[in-house]
């Protein structure tokens, strides 16, 4: 079948912006309780491309983070400064002529491999680069559901010790989905994402790793649509982003390891 059948938001261009209260970070903690991590509000401006036409499926995605105060950058004058960067290359079989890897509830297995990159300018100096490969389950449902197998491999920056961090190979899970919410009588769709990563062997500092959880669920309701003037074009949302075992780090020991974080935001599609 055509490749925009396997995503009902096969092509897209999207800017998104969204306020963050509550987020965490390891390392910054409540004066009052040390275990807990101090409340710090993150603003995001967000850019994502989408494009399943070609031989490849290319989603790339850049987001800058911008903290107030309660997390500081380098200088300790102001907030930090983060860029964070992504990228999912998937391939079909069916980009090729060959008929797709498909079997009962699973329409597409596609081979995927990208990666993470970041920076911010806190004493820390984070410079994530991370690896990824692995099968990606396309599964045969209304809206989208995919879950991607990967083997990893990160690399860190530790800015407090001067030295890079080269963590085990492990596996990362990584669940996302797209699903209409018709029933409510409204353009309103849930999305979201479910991302695992298992130990990753020690860093520098000699701390061991935990399994790492992270996920984001947003309600989005398209407004263009709601006021009859252009589908897909102005979304308005909201949603909860929820770290457990932050960068790998234990929730019981390290203050800011948990996070909760609610927010808000609008997108503009192009």
């Amino acid at each position: 079948p055509p490749v925009e059948e396997l995503n009902p938001y096969s092509r897209d261009t999207q800017v998104w912006y969204r306020v963050q209260p509550f987020s965490k970070e390891p390392g910054i903690n409540n004066p009052s309780n040390p275990k807990q991590g101090k409340d710090i509000t993150k603003q995001l401006l967000h850019f994502e491309h989408i494009d399943t036409g070609g031989l490849i499926y290319n989603s790339i995605s850049v987001t800058a983070l911008f903290s107030n105060s309660a997390d500081p950058n380098k200088g300790g004058a102001s907030g930090a400064q983060e860029i964070y960067a992504t990228y999912r290359g998937d391939i079909s079989a069916a980009n090729f002529g060959y008929q797709r890897i498909s079997f009962p509830g699973v329409k597409d297995v596609q081979f995927e491999f990208g990666g993470d990159l970041n920076a911010k300018n806190t004493a820390y100096a984070p410079g994530r680069r991370f690896l990824l490969v692995g099968p990606n389950f396309v599964f045969d449902v209304r809206g989208s559901v995919n879950l991607a197998i990967h083997f990893a491999k990160e690399w860190n920056n530790n800015g407090y010790l001067g030295r890079t961090d080269s963590y085990n190979p492990t596996l990362n899970t990584e669940l996302s989905y797209t699903q209409p919410l018709e029933f409510t009588g409204l353009p309103l769709r849930l999305e979201g994402v479910f991302n695992v990563t298992l130990p990753k062997g020690t860093d520098v500092a000699g701390n061991k790793t935990r399994t790492e959880y992270y996920s984001y669920n947003s309600f989005i309701i398209d407004l263009g649509e709601m006021v009859k003037w252009r589908p897909h074009t102005l979304d308005l949302f909201t949603g909860v982003q929820l770290w457990v075992n932050k960068f790998g780090l234990s929730q019981k020991n390290d203050g800011g390891a948990f996070e909760v974080a609610p927010y808000v935001g609008i997108g503009i599609h192009f």
